[in-house]
């Protein structure tokens, strides 16, 4: 099995301005800020490989860290920009959002992801650290990317208050202004320990949106192209691209803002375990970037997760559309990334794809 280095995630800040009820993040209340020098070892790394990278700014909340310092993070992209070698995402509560962020973002070719769960009865879990709700300064943030004409996706948690109301949220996201939308169930991950769990809950929830989308196909849910695009392939005797990268591991480094860095998924940034380490596989400061990707193989967790992919690919029918899940899902579910279906892959997966054949 090779690996793959295609995307990376940088976290500029670990504090957030929010203190969303179900957020998985632990020191969210610190403002730790990471400085150039790491982000000028990661470009080393992509400058070594020559190739298209996707680099995802996230939090805490990445423009907690104030445009002066975030633009000093991004200045080291400057060349890769100009050789159009990177593509870059932000992913903010558009509370700080204003006119000259607007301008950096234009200037930047940002592509800007929103975080918001729909209309204000759904955004209850979106406050401040003094309570009080963040729905009404995500509408202004939004507004002035809306003014300064930058597209913009957004992500959707759906909790248990949330989940018997999709035509509303669907109805919603259309007039929002975003061009796609993702949809996440509330999951236990990180500190939050309490998650959407309710099966019937959730295939309801995924056929009533199916049906308002296709009554209105007027923005891109994620997860129905990537079900409806595995599905096409199966139905044409192809390959899935999960089927097709079989042989290959996304190692998905995150850099945290020390410069650590953790591999497979970003939700292990600052999580504890004795086992493995803090999940911390090196750090960009102390040693190439490439050198620390280099030696996945003698790193346990990630061996383990490769093993876990396995068991899936030989056990689960629904291999071909998810591809063997997410190695946070499994370790917060199950404590261990070797194992196989979690809560995650159904509702994600198992329920998404049940729900589209029979609707289809």
């Amino acid at each position: 099995m090779k690996s793959l280095f295609n995307s990376v995630i940088l976290q500029p800040t670990s504090l957030c301005n929010l203190n969303c009820k179900y957020c998985y993040l632990a020191d969210r209340d610190k403002n730790l800020k990471m400085v150039p020098a790491v982000v000028e070892k990661v470009v080393d790394a992509m400058e070594a490989c020559g190739h298209l990278f996707r680099v995802t700014w996230h939090g805490g909340e990445p423009m907690s860290s104030g445009l002066k310092h975030f633009g000093s993070l991004v200045y080291p992209m400057q060349g890769l920009m100009s050789r159009n070698l990177i593509q870059q995402v932000i992913q903010t509560n558009a509370t700080l959002i204003n006119k000259r962020w607007c301008e950096f973002f234009s200037q930047n070719a940002f592509n800007v992801g929103v975080s918001v769960d729909g209309p204000e009865w759904a955004n209850r879990n979106r406050v401040n650290w003094n309570g009080v709700e963040s729905y009404e300064k995500i509408l202004v943030g939004i507004q002035f990317l809306r003014e300064a004409d930058i597209k913009f996706s957004a992500i959707c948690v759906v909790t248990n208050s949330t989940i018997t109301r999709p035509e509303e949220l669907y109805e919603f996201f259309c007039n929002l202004g975003c061009f796609s939308l993702g949809i996440n169930f509330k999951e236990k991950i990180g500190i939050n320990s309490t998650a959407v769990d309710s099966n019937e809950l959730v295939v309801d929830f995924w056929q009533r949106l199916f049906r308002a989308w296709r009554q209105n196909p007027q923005i891109e849910i994620q997860p129905f192209r990537r079900t409806l695009s595995r599905l096409e392939d199966i139905s044409y005797s192809r390959p899935t691209v999960v089927e097709r990268a079989v042989d290959e591991i996304d190692l998905f480094p995150s850099i945290s803002y020390s410069g650590d860095v953790v591999l497979l998924s970003p939700e292990f940034l600052n999580t504890k375990s004795v086992e493995h380490a803090d999940f911390i596989v090196g750090n960009v400061l102390r040693e190439p970037l490439l050198d620390i990707l280099d030696r996945w193989r003698s790193i346990r967790y990630v061996t383990d997760f490769v093993e876990g992919m396995k068991k899936c690919q030989e056990a689960c029918q629904y291999f071909s559309v998810c591809g063997g899940g997410q190695a946070s899902n499994k370790f917060f579910e199950h404590g261990a990334v070797n194992v196989t279906e979690t809560s995650f892959c159904r509702n994600a997966y198992q329920h998404l794809a049940e729900m589209v054949i029979g609707e289809l």
